[in-house]
């Protein structure tokens, strides 16, 4: 397969200073309210969003990007559930297909770890 996969979890409308102090980790992304969602364009972004992502390749399981996700945040656990209680946490995932479909499940450890940081899920798959 020669698929790419982008796994990222977004922490929306918090002080990105505060999530990156908290976390003790850089973002891959950090937008502030305001900012231009496009250099060219007149459009902004309506509220904060602090973010890290993980681009994988060659994946055949949309389950082994989650596992990575979750390796990398879960010494950061009880950091992320009391982000959760206050703003918006989402797990998403970006898939480019160039060959094949990677399967889509879900081991209990990772929903467990999703519910818990009470974080939402979103899945996008292309075909290109």
């Amino acid at each position: 397969m020669k698929n790419e996969i982008f796994i990222r979890l977004s922490i929306f409308d918090a002080n990105n200073d505060n999530v990156t102090s908290l976390l003790n980790m850089q973002p891959t992304k950090n937008v502030q309210k305001g900012d231009l969602i496009t250099k060219k364009g007149t459009r902004v972004y309506k509220y904060n969003i602090w973010s890290y992502e993980i681009i994988l390749n060659n994946l055949e399981h949309i389950e082994v990007a989650f596992e990575k996700i979750i390796e990398l945040f879960k010494h950061k656990k009880n950091e992320l559930i009391s982000l959760g209680k206050e703003y918006d946490l989402e797990i998403s995932v970006s898939g480019y297909l160039k060959d094949g479909m990677p399967s889509i499940h879900f081991t209990h450890d990772s929903i467990d770890f999703i519910h818990a940081i009470n974080a939402e899920v979103d899945i996008d798959i292309y075909a290109q």
